[in-house]
């Protein structure tokens, strides 16, 4: 399934060292992603609810931005919170994204890419290996300005202004075909920037048959997001289970599986 957006939502600190963040997930929600700009410390953790997110990529030294995320979160009203090391110098927020469709479950980030520097004009990129990955960026500045999507080189999602600064800016893109993606972005007034991308790879769902093994029963497990499969020692009405969503349909053709159980396989 692809990726689709769902919901959003932020928050702001100033000179502290806690930023929290509600977003309400929708029954479907498979992907939460968190993206954060800050300043001078380090972050300690980001808690869902009580459930930890992942760092996907951070940059920065005196301004800083990261993307964390958490697959399969909880739905309905969440609390997103991001603890600091040490309390900030200025301002710092949180923009915490909810996305339906099946991230891989082994390699959910394909790629990712960083960059800083001090100007009016942000861009960091990175290059994805598969198709339909869901680009996510991230910016933030220092001191006083705007920050907006620069072309259309994304969907802004989060704009996040304090007092007047521009700490963070959150947005994506699906590339359908795989390759290198440049995230852009605006500054109102030069100033010191850091900017992230994590691109997100889809479920490739399915069973293969090198993750099938068939019982004495006729049963067939495996995982993936659907299940389809073929073997010539199966019959029409064998049951077949999988670990991701429920199977849309079940075909039995006599194409043998590369891989039997030897007892299964004995009572067929």
């Amino acid at each position: 399934m692809a990726f689709v957006f769902d919901a959003v939502g932020t928050g702001s600190s100033e000179q502290a060292s806690t930023i929290v963040a509600t977003v309400t997930l929708g029954a479907t929600a498979k992907l939460l992603v968190i993206e954060v700009g800050y300043n001078t410390t380090t972050i300690s953790s980001i808690l869902v609810g009580a459930t930890a997110a992942t760092l996907a990529v951070g940059v920065g030294t005196t301004q800083k931005n990261a993307i964390y995320y958490l697959l399969n979160p909880p739905t309905g009203l969440q609390t997103v919170t991001v603890t600091l090391a040490a309390t900030t110098s200025t301002f710092s927020a949180v923009s915490a994204t909810s996305y339906t469709g099946d991230a891989d479950a082994t390699t959910p980030v394909n790629a990712t890419g960083t960059a800083t520097g001090t100007s009016t004009a942000i861009s960091a990129s990175a290059t994805a290996t598969v198709d339909n990955c869901l680009y996510i960026s991230s910016a933030g500045a220092s001191g006083e300005g705007t920050i907006s999507v620069s072309g259309a080189s994304q969907t802004q999602r989060a704009n996040v202004v304090v007092n007047g600064t521009a700490p963070l800016g959150a947005g994506e893109f699906i590339q359908t075909t795989a390759a290198a993606k440049a995230m852009t972005w605006t500054v109102s007034t030069s100033r010191a920037w850091a900017s992230v991308v994590a691109a997100f790879a889809p479920s490739t769902g399915g069973v293969t048959s090198t993750a099938l093994s068939v019982v004495g029963s006729g049963a067939v497990t495996g995982t993936g997001q659907s299940t389809a499969t073929a073997a010539a020692s199966l019959i029409a009405s064998a049951a077949v289970t999988g670990t991701g969503a429920a199977a849309t349909a079940v075909s039995v053709s006599t194409v043998a599986l590369g891989i039997l159980n030897p007892v299964a396989a004995a009572n067929a």
